[in-house]
């Protein structure tokens, strides 16, 4: 497998880092709910953070499908909906994730080398942000995402947020588990 870190993904790191005043970006590091989590990879502690913020309610309504099309591809469709504004604007985005779980990496060089590793929600699709409707009205996104030969598509899984542009707050987050999205 060979994965390259793409720039907006970089970009975004350094982002989410410079409004949670981190000193420093760097790999991996986690974000949960605006704050970094240095003890993610403690499963307790990163379990306790995700029920804290799921007991919160959602502040937007986001809706994911998606289904197998022509050999390769896949139809994706979100349906979002940020609350009404009362000055008729905001700064909500949208954002699509493709991602595909279990993918394993074998370390040739460096500390870990002769180890693999495996990872799980690796982007391969991110959509450029899309502005919500600052009156509240659903709005639906349909995108045919064309699938990599090396992607295996039961691994494949569907994700969506909402998020302001301005602060990096996400108000809404879901996902589909991992599908089978199977060529006809």
């Amino acid at each position: 497998m060979n994965q390259q870190g793409q720039a907006q993904f970089s970009e975004r790191q350094r982002q989410l880092a410079q409004r949670s005043a981190s000193p420093v970006a760097y790999t991996p590091e986690v974000f949960v709910g605006m704050r970094e989590l240095r003890s993610w990879h403690d499963a307790a502690s990163f379990e306790q953070r995700l029920r804290q913020i799921n007991r919160q309610p959602a502040r937007a309504d986001i809706s994911l499908a998606m289904q197998g099309g022509e050999t390769g591809t896949l139809a994706a469709e979100a349906q979002f909906r940020a609350p009404a504004t009362e000055n008729g604007r905001n700064s909500l985005q949208g954002v699509l994730v493709l991602y595909e779980d279990r993918l394993e990496s074998s370390v040739r060089r460096g500390e870990n080398r002769g180890a693999t590793l495996r990872h799980d929600h690796v982007v391969r699709y991110w959509s450029p942000p899309f502005p919500l409707r600052p009156d509240g009205t659903p709005q639906t996104v349909r995108r045919t995402l064309e699938l990599g030969a090396e992607w295996n598509r039961t691994k494949l899984g569907l994700a969506a947020f909402v998020h302001d542009s301005r602060t990096g707050e996400v108000l809404q987050a879901i996902s589909l588990p991992v599908c089978v999205a199977a060529a006809r």
